[in-house]
């Protein structure tokens, strides 16, 4: 991973000598960088990069820009990673809402920012709002992809560990988990 962070900051280094700070593929490479640092877990640092990636996105490129969304998504994933749950809540709740706006409600970018909205709720301990949202990104991936795909059954796993965080139907959890594995074993 050393070595990725290395070649991450030479073309990182280079594209800005190339192109500039704002080109598109520079912000991609500072993006990469942020990506090579988180994965070293070097926090702060990939924080600090994601933050200028999508400040500078959103001043090139627009606030709604599908590259500036990402960032968004990016730097609530590394505030998650870092445990700061109330500033990763407020980037993923925009981030969704503007691919929402933007993409529509059943774009792959769309569902993925609404699982890690549920994703942050459930670690807040929002455990109703969680399930709500999970539920929500079950019902848009069975119309997408049928109650037998992977992903549908993913988003009803999240559902049933949510129902288990707060207690709720043990027994009907307990089904629902063994439908998933009779489904997946099938």
């Amino acid at each position: 991973h050393g070595r990725a962070l290395e070649l991450a900051q030479l073309v990182y280094d280079q594209r800005c000598d190339t192109l500039g700070q704002v080109h598109p593929d520079t912000l991609t490479a500072m993006n990469n960088l942020a990506v090579a640092h988180l994965q070293l877990c070097h926090f702060p640092q990939a924080a600090a990069l994601s933050a200028q990636e999508a400040e500078l996105c959103s001043a090139t490129l627009g606030e709604t820009h599908p590259e500036t969304l990402k960032s968004l998504h990016n730097l609530s994933d590394i505030y998650m990673a870092m445990g700061r749950y109330h500033e990763a809540q407020d980037l993923i709740r925009t981030a969704y809402q503007l691919r929402c706006d933007r993409l529509g409600e059943e774009h792959p970018d769309t569902l993925l920012a609404l699982e890690s909205y549920a994703d942050v709720e459930r670690k807040l301990g929002n455990f109703t709002e969680a399930l709500r949202l999970w539920r929500h990104a079950h019902e848009i991936s069975i119309k997408l992809h049928g109650e037998n795909h992977p992903n549908t059954l993913k988003r009803l796993e999240k559902i049933a560990a949510v129902q288990t965080d707060i207690g709720l139907d043990y027994e009907g959890t307990e089904r629902m988990l063994r439908s998933i594995h009779d489904r997946l074993c099938v």
